[in-house]
């Protein structure tokens, strides 16, 4: 009689505490599908909210961590929604979708190893799915894009190349695919190829303005400038505030030689976004070819305000100060892009204190000196015709002459002379053949 006492009490703690149980699981389970309704919804700090409670109700819940990772990385919180992945994944390692929702916070997170360790994951677990590959992807075009080595940027570019047409062939009517691939592509250098990609996301898509933009930019560097401005003028269509549309415009009707159209496009680029520093920097080029010197220094002035570490408006605004007979001021713009890395501004120095005009200004010192601080980073070409002028005013026209007709042929930015002194450097070395100061070669003094 005692022991089915006892059998009936055990009985009935047993069943006590299923219930305690299935309550319990039946308020996490109803905590968790509030949590989500509030996630679908858009309310995202209520819907934390209700996940916290589900979670402190069943710690193991890794429903519940993938929700409310989701939550927070939507809030902001990428490193709190990384360990909630973490958990889901603990408690669910065979859920794919995991792997890819904590990639994406990787990526944000700019983890790009692992992020590239769950895209494989996912590939592992789903290769039938285009998501993975279009994940691993993105991490060896964020790679490629941040590499210092340029071959092995170029080597992670086409992996990602690999990685999307595989994603592509599952998946051949997403667009986003078809506009990162082109991405890669051109991270990779297939500039032509790119445009097919950005070509095939305007079919699947007309209204993409995205596409009809990168499009166009890849058609400026390619040189298509009437395939640029119909790019350019359907992305106005599409949306006449596209500041980025009106710049890339205007620098392609810069390349056409429309230069007064250009500069219409650049100024409306400024008014729709004063900070744009290259359509500044653009307006600035516009007006140095229309003879507007002193409105084009204004522009690299106030461009050098904004970004003061800026080599190339610096040599730009050199440049425009010795046209202006501004020397003393070109020397220092010169000295000051030279410093901040511009090799070739140091050779337009040299230029400038060897053959300016300005009897005054020439400095065969100072050029000396320069040239030994910043030619070994040019161009060959361009260090070659900087020595020469430095030889040229030494008194060795010979040596002059021989080292500038043995780089000419083969350009360089400081061939032309017209971002030095102005005279083309044919004619310079013609009036150097005219001295009649020459010096034997064996004695000629090595700039």
């Amino acid at each position: 009689m005692q022991t089915t006492r006892f059998s009936w009490t055990r009985t009935l703690a047993l069943l006590a505490a299923l219930a305690v149980l299935s309550g319990t699981a039946a308020r996490a389970a109803s905590s968790l599908d509030e949590g989500l309704e509030k996630l679908k919804a858009g309310k995202f700090e209520l819907a934390l909210q209700d996940l916290d409670a589900a979670l402190e109700l069943e710690p193991k819940n890794a429903a519940a961590y993938q929700a409310r990772g989701k939550a927070k990385s939507k809030l902001g919180d990428k490193a709190g929604a990384l360990q909630d992945y973490d958990r889901a994944i603990e408690f669910d390692v065979n859920n794919a979708e995991l792997y890819s929702e904590r990639c994406v916070v990787k990526l944000a997170l700019n983890d790009l190893d692992g992020a590239f360790r769950d895209s494989n994951e996912l590939v592992l677990r789903r290769p039938d799915a285009f998501l993975g590959y279009a994940w691993r992807a993105k991490c060896l075009l964020r790679k490629s894009a941040s590499h210092p080595n340029a071959a092995a940027a170029k080597a992670y570019g086409l992996a990602s190349v690999r990685d999307y047409n595989t994603a592509i062939q599952i998946a051949p009517k997403v667009v986003g695919l078809y506009m990162d691939r082109g991405f890669a592509k051109r991270e990779a250098g297939e500039l032509r190829s790119a445009v097919t990609d950005f070509a095939e996301a305007i079919k699947l898509d007309p209204q993409n303005k995205e596409a009809y933009l990168e499009r166009g930019m890849l058609q400026v560097r390619l040189q298509n400038a009437a395939g640029s401005l119909a790019d350019f003028d359907q992305v106005l269509k599409l949306d006449p505030n596209s500041s980025l549309a009106y710049r890339w415009r205007g620098r392609a009707k810069m390349n056409c030689g429309n230069h007064q159209e250009a500069l219409l496009d650049l100024e409306q680029a400024l008014q729709l976004n004063p900070k744009d520093q290259w359509a500044l920097f653009l307006r600035g080029d516009v007006k140095v070819t229309l003879g507007d010197y002193v409105d084009a220094l204004q522009d690299y002035t106030d461009l050098l305000k904004a970004a003061p570490n800026s080599n190339l408006a610096y040599e730009a605004r050199a440049r425009v100060q010795q046209r202006l007979g501004n020397y003393q001021a070109a020397i220092e713009d010169y000295e000051s892009a030279a410093k901040l890395g511009s090799a070739r501004s140091g050779c337009y120095l040299i230029l400038l204190l060897t053959t300016c005009s300005e009897e005054a200004v020439r400095d065969l010192a100072k050029a000396q000196q320069a040239a030994e601080k910043y030619l070994s980073k040019a161009a060959p070409a361009d260090a070659a015709h900087a020595k020469a002028c430095i030889r040229a005013l030494e008194g060795d026209y010979f040596g002059a002459v021989e080292l500038a007709e043995s780089v000419l042929p083969k350009g360089g930015y400081t061939d032309d002379g017209n971002f030095s002194s102005g005279i083309p450097a044919r004619v310079r070395i013609e009036s150097w053949k005219k001295k009649k100061l020459w010096r034997l070669p064996e004695l000629a003094i090595k700039a």
